[in-house]
């Protein structure tokens, strides 16, 4: 979903949208993309490990993890990109700031300076 023009973007049924208590809020453009985006990484991460089921279920539900592929997801409506592919890699942004962020736990737990700050 290309925009040539600011006027197109506002007259859009995709423009920004208000929720219940009348605030505009930016990221309602690709809230639907974004239940997709879940949808893959619920799948890719189906397991019978009780860990990894926790995993995937962190990485849904951390809503302040989520403005990257958010950002991915805007970038390919404003290229006009609408193959399936995007969720996959808005989850894969998803995986790697996860991992990241493990990693940065896992060596701060251990005394050693953080690898990504």
């Amino acid at each position: 979903m290309g925009f040539d023009t600011i006027q197109q973007l506002t007259n859009s049924s995709t423009a920004l949208q208000a929720n219940p208590t009348g605030t505009p809020t930016g990221l309602s453009i690709v809230e639907q993309d974004m239940r997709q985006v879940d949808q893959v990484i619920a799948y890719r991460l189906a397991s019978g490990v009780p860990l990894v089921g926790s995993v995937s279920q962190y990485i849904i539900s951390a809503g302040g993890k989520r403005l990257r592929p958010a950002l991915l997801l805007l970038c390919c409506g404003a290229l006009g990109f609408k193959g399936d592919q995007r969720f996959y890699y808005a989850a894969l942004v998803a995986f790697v700031l996860f991992v990241l962020i493990t990693l940065n736990l896992m060596r701060t737990r251990i005394g050693l300076v953080p690898a990504v700050k």
